[in-house]
This record gives structure tokens, sequence and C-alpha cells, in this order.
């Protein structure tokens, strides 16, 4: 659109412009028409517009509409939006971001970026447009849909699970309708967790057929507790098609405030782009800007309402400003470093991932790289062709948002760092160095499968076939345990390899509950071998029950996107893939992981990423520098 069409909107101190579609009367094949008109938001009210959420698509597929006699282009997806809503008698006040907004002006673009939240949370309601219907299924999904809510709600809230009997007699048709509209492009953006999120009153459009979101996030929550009390119909009438849905209102969510004021969930704003890594945004500077009007973009920790959101605006409390004049590496920058700022901590570090691209352009290596895809969850929402990508370029799942209530490398609370010249300089030890880093390290398992039985007497009793096999992965697993510092190197690659998660307890809690953890080893590896009596490592609990189900999923979590690490002192660990011999293990002052580091000149090294190491997750490291008299010292991170 024309920059020609736009007459720049008022800018006066403490007061908020946007500029709104009056979209004119019409129906059927007759031509758009609209007005511009600007408006101003008032604090504490609701405006008589509508905002509409949309997926821009793909620009190739544009048409034209009119506006004051002169021919405009806009995406398609937005033109069937338009004509769907649109009345046939009389004006719709609407606002939609690539009508209202001029996407030419960047200064225009940043301040409304800024308000998106009041735009939003001022709109008498949202409009989500999903797009046509193509296959005629909304009806039969909406149908179905309001039929299991009014269930619910005539069972005065009492859920039931829907048995495996109901789920073999169901419409495969019309869930198999349900699945496509939760995977619908609309669930998978960046910004519709704050368009959902600010408002109280949302419709979803899906061709002709139309339901609230009060009605669908009922749905939703009655499919996961379906899932978690033991039912089938998610796994077996849904398949994957709930993930992005998932994100989308456990994030919005986040966004909602109680009657106190306060917002509804904590939710840091790291955690935020941490989980917004799993969603799509066609400018990547917007992972960052999607979430400012989220309760912890602000510098200041007050009650999040309307009026907050002023307030932030007009005392510059934001995290940061958008503009996009910047970069995305300078916005990415900016963010890193307000966070650290604002938490004192080095948290943003532990989301830093790095494939062979970043790691080698001018941007500063500890500065996350918000756009690529990660592993948080299980299953969690990407691009399909991010499943194609190789294994060293996937990412893993963080550690370091854990806490110090899981682990503390870096003992203390005082963190000490200084930025200069795109360089971060922080306080800590070189503790050691990567002697080696084996590929896909949820193999490991078979060497210490069978280095547990034949420490258990157990290969006797197995077909001689089946023996041969096993000492050979035995062989491959020799030269890892020789000399290693620990009193049971077996035991200790095990922990490494669930980055000592065992039974959901933390690695400070750990070694109270060994006997636990050694019995689902055991039980890991006697399923595995085919050995069908329980196997019982060393010393274990035998009335200690064994979960071999969470020892596993911590394996499976933990070693994916990640290498097994053996360190020149004989140190197991987990760490990312780029891993290399000679990089450093390093642990910094008051920060809860380790870190590998590649030596770049003398006092110098870019980061890799955060890690896990067996042994020293819990200050043990800088006690053991300082010991034999080495104190920390800066290390500079470029």
């Amino acid at each position: 659109m024309s920059n020609t069409v736009y007459s720049p909107l008022p800018r006066t101190s403490g007061r908020r412009y946007i500029r709104l579609c009056e979209l004119q009367p019409g129906a059927g094949a007759e031509p758009l028409r609209i007005r511009l008109l600007p408006a101003e938001l008032h604090k504490h009210t609701t405006a008589e517009y509508e905002a509409i959420s949309w997926v821009w698509g793909d620009p190739a597929n544009s048409t034209t509409m009119e506006y004051e006699g002169i021919e405009l282009t806009i995406r398609q997806n937005l033109d069937d939006a338009m004509r769907a809503f649109r009345l046939p008698d009389r004006a719709r006040l609407v606002w939609a971001d690539a009508l209202c907004i001029n996407q030419e002006d960047p200064d225009e673009k940043a301040d409304q970026v800024a308000m998106m939240g009041l735009i939003y949370a001022c709109a008498a309601a949202i409009l989500i447009w999903l797009g046509q219907d193509q296959e005629s299924v909304a009806a039969n999904a909406f149908k179905e849909i309001e039929h299991h809510v009014e269930s619910r709600e005539l069972a005065k809230s009492k859920w039931r699970v829907m048995s495996d009997e109901q789920v073999g007699q169901a419409n495969v048709e019309t869930w198999e309708s349900i699945g496509t509209f939760f995977q619908n492009e609309w669930f998978s953006r960046v910004w519709v967790q704050q368009e959902l999120g600010m408002t109280g009153s949302a419709i979803f459009f899906w061709g002709n057929s139309q339901i609230s979101s009060s009605r669908i996030g009922t749905f939703y929550q009655w499919l996961t507790w379906n899932d978690y009390a033991g039912g089938t119909v998610v796994k077996e009438l849904l398949k994957d098609s709930l993930y992005a849905a998932g994100s989308t209102f456990g994030l919005a969510g986040t966004f909602r405030r109680k009657e106190s004021g306060q917002a509804s969930a904590a939710f840091s704003f790291m955690q935020l782009l941490d989980y917004s890594q799993t969603l799509l945004a066609t400018d990547p500077r917007d992972y960052v800007y999607a979430f400012l009007s989220h309760p912890s973009a602000s510098n200041a920790a007050v009650p999040f309402d309307q009026a907050t959101c002023w307030e932030m605006m007009d005392t510059g409390a934001l995290l940061v400003v958008p503009s996009y004049k910047k970069t995305v590496d300078e916005v990415y920058g900016d963010i890193a470093l307000a966070l650290m700022q604002h938490h004192a901590e080095l948290e943003p570090l532990t989301l830093v991932f790095h494939n062979e691209s970043t790691l080698a352009s001018d941007a500063p290596s500890w500065v996350p790289r918000w756009h690529h895809k990660t592993a948080t969850t299980p299953g969690a929402p990407v691009e399909k062709e991010q499943w194609r990508r190789r294994w060293d370029e996937l990412p893993p799942r963080p550690l370091g948002v854990f806490g110090k209530e899981y682990f503390d490398a870096g003992r203390g609370d005082r963190v000490e760092t200084s930025i200069s010249l795109g360089r971060l300089t922080v306080k800590g030890v070189i503790f050691d160095r990567v002697h080696s880093a084996c590929e896909q390290p949820r193999r490991m398992l078979n060497g210490l499968w069978v280095t547990s039985l034949l420490k258990s007497g157990q290969l006797s009793d197995m077909p001689e076939k089946l023996v041969g096999s096993l000492k050979s992965e035995l062989k491959k697993m020799t030269s890892w345990l020789e000399n290693a510092p620990y009193e049971d190197p077996v035991l200790a690659a095990a922990l490494a390899l669930a980055c000592g998660f065992m039974n959901g307890i933390s690695s400070k809690r750990a070694f109270d509950y060994l006997a636990t953890f050694q019995r689902n080893f055991a039980a890991c590896c006697a399923k595995d071998a085919g050995i069908q009596n329980q196997l019982l490592s060393g010393g274990a609990d035998e009335q200690a029950p064994a979960n071999l189900t969470d020892f596993i999923s911590a394996i499976d979590i933990f070693c994916f996107g990640r290498k097994f690490l053996r360190s020149d002192k004989g140190y197991f660990g987990l760490v990312p893939t780029l891993t290399k011999s000679d990089d450093c293990v390093a642990v910094f002052s008051g920060v809860a992981v380790p870190y590998i580091l590649r030596p770049v000149s003398e006092g110098y090294f870019k980061v890799i990423g955060h890690c896990y190491v067996q042994g020293i997750m819990n200050g043990e490291a800088l006690v053991s520098a300082m010991t034999n008299g080495n104190m920390p010292t800066q290390i500079v991170l470029i």
C-alpha cells in the first residue's frame, strides 16, 4: 500500500492514537470499500471497533480493494476476512494491522507495535479469521465441539473420560475436521498469544461457521484433561494436532489478570522468549516485540491491567522499545542486555544455541537467536522441514530456566558482569577441557546397560549370540569409564544422560534418591536386554518402585540435540552438538549451569552453549578450583 494513502497520526505526549478502518456496506462479489479514520484510545474504556486477528499468508496471493477511489493491493486472506465481516446495510468499524498501520513507515510501525496490547484490550471484540472452509468441514467440527462442551456443562463441571468404546465409535471424519481446525496456521503465529490473551471476547470464524473462543478453550481443557486421565481420544483421534494450540492457550493465559490485577501466572519474559521459539513469525524481530504487552515485559514490578499498559509506555518501563530500523541482531542484543540488567543474572545465556552459520557470524556469540526453534517440550510445534534437519542443527532443551533450585554450579547469588563494545565480561573459572564428545548420546545406554549386566552376573543367563553383541558394546564403553573421577562410573554416566533428573527430582536432591534411580536404570537395562526379571543394581532398595517411564523420558528429553561429554579430567556430561575437542568447560560465579566455551585468543572466548557435567552442578568445580588456588578471574565472551 502506498505511503500517499496515509496521513500521519497525531503524536501528543500521554495520548495514544490509532487508525481504524470503516468497512462500508456490501455483499457477495461487490467491491470492498473502506475509509481510514484516526482515533484516540482512552483509559478504562472499551472502544466501538472490533480487531481482526488473521494470518497474512503468501504475499504472492494478493488482490485489490478500493480506498477513496484508489486501487489498493491487499493479501487475499484479508480480502476474504473483510468480505466475511462486512455488513449488508451499515458500516462496520474494524482494526486490521495490515491496513491500519502504515507498514512502510518504520517509526509509525514501531509506535503502533508498542501499543498493540492496548489495541486488542480496548477492542469491543476480537474477530479471529481462520480462512475459507475449503473442505466444508467447519460446521461439523464446531457442532461436535459444542456437543462436548454442553455435555460437560450439563454435568456441572464434572468431566468424564471418553471411554475406549466411545473413541472406537466416534465419527473419524468429524474428528479429523477438529484436528484440521487445531492445525490451522493461526495457532502457530507468535502474535496470537497477545491477541487472544488481552481480550475478554473473541470469536473464531472458519468460512461461514463460527464459535466463541471460550467454547474452544473449554473443549481444549477437556481434551488435555482426558489425556492426563488416561483417555485415548487425543492419541487415537487427534494424533499430533494439538501441539500448536497447546502453546497458544498456555501462553495466552499468562496475559490475563486476576481480580487483584496481577497476572494469572508467574511467567518471566525470558520464558516467554524461550517458548516463542516454537511459534512462527514473518519478521524475526517479532519474536521479541509480540510479547511487549505481557506483564513480564515491564522493568517495574507493578500490578498488570489496562492502566498499567499505559503507564509502561508513558514512563518507558518496557524492557525494550520497538524499532524496525534496527537489525535482527541488534534487537536480540538489546533484549539480552535488558534481561541481564533487569535480573542481574546471566539466564539469557542458557538460551544460546548455535549452528555453524550463527557461530561464524559477527554477532556476539552470547546473544540468543530467539528465532531458532527449540525443543522446549517434547513434540513442540515446529515446521515440518525442521525435523528433517541434521542432528547437529537441532537445539537442546535449556537447563538454566529451571533455576538454582535444581542446579547451582556457580554457587552463590552474586553475578559479576560488564558489557562493552559487544563483549560480555564475567567472573569464573576454566575448570576443564573437552576430551571427546559422542554423537547421539542416547546410544551410550547400550554400553552402560551391558556394564550393569556384567556387574550383576546376568549375562550368564542370556543366549550366546546376545552375549557377543553386548560384549561388543562393552568394549566401546570401556575407554569412557577408565579413570573417571566417580565412585560408580556407570551410575555417573547414567545420571549424566538424564541431566541428574530422577523421577522429577532435582540434582541437589538426587543422591537422596539413588536407590530409586538405580532401580529405574536397572529396569531399563533389563527391558532392552530382553530380560524378564527385574535387574537390581548393587545397593538398591528392593522396595523402591521402578519407574522406567520417568528414566527413559528424562534421557530422551535431555539427550535430544546434545552430545555425550568425556572431559580431560574424565567427567561425563551432555554438551551442545557443536562442541569439539579442546573446547573449555567454564563455571561462572553465581550462574546455575556450566558453559562450553571456544578459545579465540588469550582470555577471549565464544559461547557454544550451556551444558550438564555430572559432579560439578552444585558448586564442586568452584570449590575445587579455589582449593587449588585457582580463583575466579575475568572471562571475556565475544
